[in-house]
């Protein structure tokens, strides 16, 4: 017979003090009697949680005038210190590579653009990256002790449990374990994350669609990432390359894609074939991997055609329209109940014109541009691993 764990007192004040934690986030200025009741908790537990998260500086206590309806002393709310915790955030990608510092709140407190010539070396950028941490928290004057981790989005598939990005052709990487090395020279945790994995996290737990448990996003850059949501939970599979649509093979197709293989949407559809079809690079396919120089010109793309140039436009709007016919493919699988597109391609007018045009002549499922950035959704998976986190260790806060 299996044998059921047991779940020890203090693992269920971890579980209640990140939930806590989290509906403060979404709500501030809670009163405690209010935090019972929303969490499900008995008030004696939620004043010893809350008195040590005070003691740790964690949160705060505000107060407030009852309502006009209501007579006695002031209403006592508790809300999150944006100085009581500090996480890092990295991004790394052909397109754009850069490091910032965020505070409780995840509000941004300093950022800086790596503006890397060459990232072919892992070594190289990931020091790089680090010695632009060091810097901006001992610009910010950052108490160290404070700092929770640091979160990295990068594009290429990650095994989040090893802590490795195990092949990048947008960088030119292979299989690099990329968590180990950030802790190496930081000293601080690390979690890591595909970037459109961590963008429909980061958009599940925004405010406003908080309630979404059931989605895709399509990033759509030199080469085309995905992600898949179902039921609250990311789909990974086996080679944890679940949700990478830009490899689908396309009847439409007889060229060889970056990863060898022919037909596929990413010769279509991509950053890279939109390159292609301007003639701004060529079509040779034999140095398959992308280049930092090919992400510039491609924001030179998407900026000509939003002036109005009848090539440009035609060419984005065709490319989405590839992409739109494969997410009717997408969707029948993973029966999503929205589709995000993310990034500067897939929030351009043209390109996601085409989308639109293509997948919603038979299909009632929304697609909506994403907003989040790549700053919000790196930091926001920082705070989900360290701080909002069972994991989160308060130990280090209350004896700061």
């Amino acid at each position: 017979m299996k044998e059921i764990p047991v779940t020890s007192t203090q693992d269920i004040r971890k579980e209640n003090r990140c939930r806590i934690l989290e509906m403060l986030q979404r709500t501030p200025d809670l009163a405690r009697n209010e935090i019972a009741r929303l969490c499900n908790l008995t008030e004696p537990a939620v004043s010893r949680i809350t008195r040590e998260l005070v003691d740790a500086q964690i949160i705060e206590e505000v107060e407030s005038d009852p309502a006009p309806s209501r007579r006695g002393r002031p209403v006592i709310g508790l809300r999150l210190r944006g100085d009581g915790a500090y996480v890092a955030a990295i991004n790394l990608s052909a397109d754009s590579q850069w490091v910032c510092i965020a505070n409780l709140k995840g509000e941004l407190i300093a950022k800086h653009s790596l503006s890397l010539k060459d990232v072919a070396n892992p070594i190289t950028v990931v020091t790089c990256a680090a010695n632009e941490i060091k810097k901006l928290i001992q610009a910010s004057e950052i108490p160290l002790p404070r700092l929770a981790g640091v979160g990295v989005s990068v594009a290429g598939p990650v095994d989040t449990n090893e802590g490795m990005l195990l092949e990048s052709p947008n960088l030119g990487w292979p299989t690099v374990p990329l968590a180990s090395m950030i802790e190496t020279v930081l000293n601080i945790p690390a979690k890591i994350e595909s970037r459109p994995i961590a963008l429909l996290l980061a958009e599940k737990y925004s405010l406003k669609n908080q309630k979404i448990d059931n989605a895709a996003l399509i990033l759509p850059t030199l080469g085309i990432g995905g992600a898949i949501m179902t039921d609250g939970r990311i789909l990974r599979g086996q080679s944890y390359r679940a949700g990478q649509i830009g490899h689908l093979t396309m009847s439409e197709s007889t060229l060889v894609c970056t990863c060898g293989k022919i037909g596929c949407l990413d010769t279509l559809a991509s950053g890279h074939a939109i390159l292609e079809q301007l003639n701004v690079i060529s079509r040779d396919r034999r140095k398959p991997r992308h280049q930092v120089e090919h992400a510039k010109l491609l924001e030179e793309a998407i900026a000509l055609a939003k002036t109005g140039n009848d090539n440009a436009i035609q060419i984005l709007f065709a490319a989405g329209q590839h992409l739109g016919k494969a997410l009717k493919s997408l969707t029948t699988v993973s029966d999503p109940e929205i589709i995000f597109l993310a990034g500067q391609l897939g929030r351009s007018e043209s390109y996601s014109m085409g989308v639109r045009k293509s997948f919603s002549e038979n299909s009632a499922i929304p697609i909506l541009s994403s907003k989040m950035t790549y700053e919000e959704a790196a930091v926001s998976l920082a705070l989900r691993a360290f701080i909002y986190s069972p994991k989160f260790d308060i130990s280090g806060y209350l004896t700061d």
